[in-house]
């Protein structure tokens, strides 16, 4: 709970003057310091070992939730609502896919997403990529590691070892 009004404390400032830096350059998702410090934030969350997988749930559309409103709250424009909330949530989704649902549940019932027409629905779509991707590359990486581990002890190939397996062992 500390780590969730921590991040709050930090955002919450900064929220405020995100439309007008948006605005004023066209940032990637990626450089924008609000996104980063809540992509930082959700994955510390889902990577947590001190918190179980429902305490996870919950931060993790607490965080959002807020992030999304404090970010949005004085812009008016629904397409710059609707960016602003696509980029917060797909880099939420990025650090932690495994928590999509969260990430789309924390924002389904903010009025002022809802009353933009289909922009849920766009917004569960850029969710759900950002976070197949996220997982992906994840496999990925992993893959490319056990791959390099088989190099490490001589086996060139990734799926026989010359060593018989019997279903006892």
């Amino acid at each position: 709970m500390k780590t969730l009004l921590a991040f709050l404390l930090i955002i919450l400032p900064v929220a405020g003057s995100y439309a007008a830096d948006n605005d004023h350059h066209d940032q990637d998702s990626g450089s924008n310091p609000i996104t980063k410090a809540l992509a930082g934030q959700i994955g510390d969350i889902a990577h947590s070992s001190t918190l179980t997988l429902k305490e996870k749930d919950a931060d993790i559309l607490t965080v959002v939730h807020n992030a999304v409103l404090a970010a949005t709250d004085h812009i008016t424009n629904p397409a710059d609502i609707l960016k602003i909330t696509e980029e917060l949530t797909t880099a939420a989704a990025g650090s932690a896919p495994q928590f999509a649902n969260a990430i789309i549940d924390a924002i389904s019932n903010i009025s002022s997403i809802t009353s933009i027409h289909g922009a849920l629905n766009e917004i569960k779509d850029s969710v759900v990529d950002a976070a197949a991707k996220a997982a992906e590359a994840e496999f990925d990486s992993d893959h490319d590691r056990d791959r390099d581990h088989d190099h490490h002890h001589g086996d060139d190939d990734d799926d026989d070892d010359h060593h018989p397996c019997s279903p006892s062992h």
